[in-house]
């Protein structure tokens, strides 16, 4: 019995560190589904500094990639010096570290369907 005790005081002055409740994070909503898209935008970029910042085309693929890369955001500050870009500060659940990761927003809605604007050639001449 006292083993078990043991065991149980253990676990719980090992376990990760709970968030401060004066943190403000964000709701990412319901989950992200890795997408082509995700997969080509993560594979391409490390988003660790505004020379290998994750170039997304939509914002909700901030917090998606934020979810896939295992972190919660904690803030995020916009910067415009040598480009436009979302910074958010992040905190990796599996070790606690506290963390940037850069989003490039130049291509902002230039991706595929509504996101960007494009309409179909029908409806470009009027028809419905």
């Amino acid at each position: 019995m006292f083993g078990l005790i043991a065991a149980l005081a253990l676990a719980a002055a090992t376990s990760e560190p709970e968030v401060p409740a004066t943190t403000s994070v964000v709701s990412v909503g319901p989950a992200a589904k890795m997408t082509p898209r995700l997969r080509a935008i993560m594979d391409k970029s490390d988003g660790e500094t505004r020379e290998t910042a994750y170039r997304i085309t939509r914002l909700r693929d901030e917090y998606a990639i934020v979810n896939f890369r295992g972190a919660t955001p904690i803030s995020q500050e916009s910067v415009t010096e040598g480009g436009k870009f979302d910074v958010l500060t992040v905190r990796v659940v599996a070790t606690g570290e506290i963390r940037k990761m850069w989003f490039d927003l130049s291509l902002l809605g230039k991706g595929s369907g509504k996101a960007s604007g494009k309409t179909s050639g029908k409806a470009a001449r009027g028809h419905r």
